[in-house]
């Protein structure tokens, strides 16, 4: 089970500093019931105990320190870090991205080739990130979680059809080159995200927006190729923080 089920909730509001409002949203007392573990907790408030792990879980990772720190941090809260955090970024700058390019095109003075390859190129290389993103949540996060639920069933993760998840972080990071490759395209053509005269007034901000995005999106899976990503193929290192240590490989 889970080492978080079996600490008091006084122990998990003072380890990981979380408001006492929390706990009241799930309909917790803190003071009055901070002495139970979560699991006695939920079994007496009949509360669903692995939808109330993971709302601590995600409440722990929007409180994570900056990327300098993750490296030590467990693998599960590790991914739900990444999810709740890093993923929606993405998610809702990609939308801010799309948008500001259809409200420049609505604007623009003149026809502009450069432009309209350039919001091409944007939105196909971001559409294939998002693809990306779902094949996380849906099949590497979930494996991560079961990990972390049943340490004593590590033996089982090294076996059919567990052992599968290896190819399956292999195409992952191979699709890391890809969208790599995309991405600096979309550098190269703007000359590093410099202003273009034929863009006009406006083109700044477009421009800024996209390379924060470029520079968000190459921290986010450095730290994946880095930390997670072998973590996840050798089960072992689950319990390991000392991932700081291995090398970014090609």
């Amino acid at each position: 089970m889970d080492q978080l089920a079996n600490q008091s909730i006084l122990e998990i509001q003072s380890l990981h500093s979380l408001p006492k409002e929390f706990f009241l949203g799930h309909g917790i007392d803190p003071e009055s019931m901070g002495n139970l573990t979560a699991v006695d907790l939920c079994e007496s408030q009949h509360l669903n105990l692995g939808k109330f792990l993971n709302a601590l879980k995600k409440a722990f990772a929007a409180k994570l320190p900056e990327i300098a720190d993750l490296h030590t941090c467990p693998s599960d809260l590790l991914a739900h870090y990444f999810e709740v955090t890093q993923h929606a970024w993405i998610r809702e700058k990609r939308f801010e991205i799309l948008q500001s390019f259809q409200d420049f095109k609505n604007n623009l003075v003149k026809e502009s080739d450069e432009f309209h390859q350039l919001e091409d190129l944007f939105s196909k290389a971001s559409e294939e990130l998002i693809l990306y993103l779902e094949r996380e949540e849906l099949i590497i996060f979930p494996y991560i979680n079961t990990i972390a639920q049943n340490p004593e069933k590590l033996d089982l993760f090294r076996q059919p059809p567990f052992d599968q998840i290896a190819e399956k972080i292999h195409l992952l990071m191979k699709e890391h080159d890809r969208l790599k490759e995309q991405f600096d395209r979309i550098s190269q053509l703007t000359d590093h995200y410099a202003i273009c005269e034929e863009f006009g007034e406006g083109g700044k901000e477009l421009m800024d927006q996209l390379r924060e995005f470029h520079l968000h999106l190459s921290e986010h899976l450095a730290l994946e190729h880095r930390v997670l990503f072998p973590r996840v193929r050798e089960p072992e290192g689950f319990s390991d923080s000392n991932t700081d240590e291995i090398s970014h490989e090609k």
